[in-house]
């Protein structure tokens, strides 16, 4: 191990370059969360076998809940109640008014527990290079703002 780590120009210029790329991928790369696609086991195996087209109706309720990840996102405990912008698959029309409303209930239910397991999103990785720009335009306009003579005045 050298006595000093930073001894020469070159290693110095060096280390600045790996924090400043070290800095710039952690602020580029973003994590998101998205709920799977398809919906779980667990989920299709709510509805009864009694119900002719249960995988239809469990896969239509499963996608119908895509309105609710921008209120509640990632790990957000979903309300008691489906809340008024969430609309039931179709597919429920065909049922008895009895049936689908039990149904109904057990899907919302059962929505709400799997919403909070982490086992039914998907992770993603984006890399978004905007902050540069945007901090470069934060910075121009404060310099604008005061020191006078940046604009020519």
């Amino acid at each position: 191990m050298p006595a000093n780590l930073f001894g020469t120009a070159a290693a110095r210029w060096l280390w600045l370059a790996l924090i400043a790329f070290a800095v710039f991928a952690y602020e580029a790369v973003t994590v998101s969360y998205q709920r799977s696609p398809r919906p779980p086991a667990e989920f299709v195996n709510i509805v009864t076998s009694t119900v002719v087209d249960r995988e239809q109706i469990a896969e239509e309720y499963w996608q119908s809940a895509a309105v609710l990840e921008a209120t509640y996102p990632h790990l957000t405990e979903l309300p008691a109640l489906a809340p008024a912008s969430f609309q039931s698959p179709t597919a429920l029309a065909r049922l008895s008014a009895t049936q689908r409303d039990l149904l109904t209930q057990q899907l919302w239910k059962q929505l709400r527990v799997l919403w909070l397991k982490p086992t039914t999103w998907q992770r993603t990785f984006t890399f978004d290079g905007n902050w540069v720009t945007n901090m470069v335009r934060s910075l121009s306009n404060l310099l604008e703002k005061y020191v006078p003579f940046v604009r020519g005045s």
